[in-house]
Order: C-alpha cells, then structure tokens, then sequence
C-alpha cells in the first residue's frame, strides 16, 4: 500500500528510513557530493511504500524540472 505524507506527518522511523534509503541510494551508491537533506523536504509530499522505494513531489513540479532541464 502506498502512503503520501508531508514531511510533518511522518513519525520518527519513517524518516528515518526515508533519508536512510535516499542517503544510501544517492551519496552512497551514486557518490554524490551534495546535501541529500534539502530545502525541499518541508514542501515536499514523499510518496512510499515499503521502504525499498521513495518519491518525493512538489506543488511546482512543472516549474521545477524547467529550471533544472
């Protein structure tokens, strides 16, 4: 079952697990050298499962991948 949750609904382990998963799959595996914790979380709704999978959106998506395309 999937949940969407805003980043003040999640209680304490599903963050964790959500910047355990993002930190290992980015920093880790993909060796980036970037802040994996960012401005975003706060606004962000992060879209999860079981913790083998983890979306974050935005209201702006649209806007967003412009500025980054």
């Amino acid at each position: 079952m999937w949940k969407i949750k805003k980043m003040t609904e999640l209680d304490a382990t599903e963050f964790y697990q959500c910047l355990k998963l993002r930190i290992d799959t980015f920093v880790v595996e993909q060796k980036r050298i970037y802040h994996e914790l960012d401005a975003f979380d706060p606004e962000a709704f992060h879209v999860f499962s079981k913790m083998i999978n983890l979306v974050r959106l935005w209201r702006t998506l649209g806007s967003f991948l412009k500025r980054t395309m």
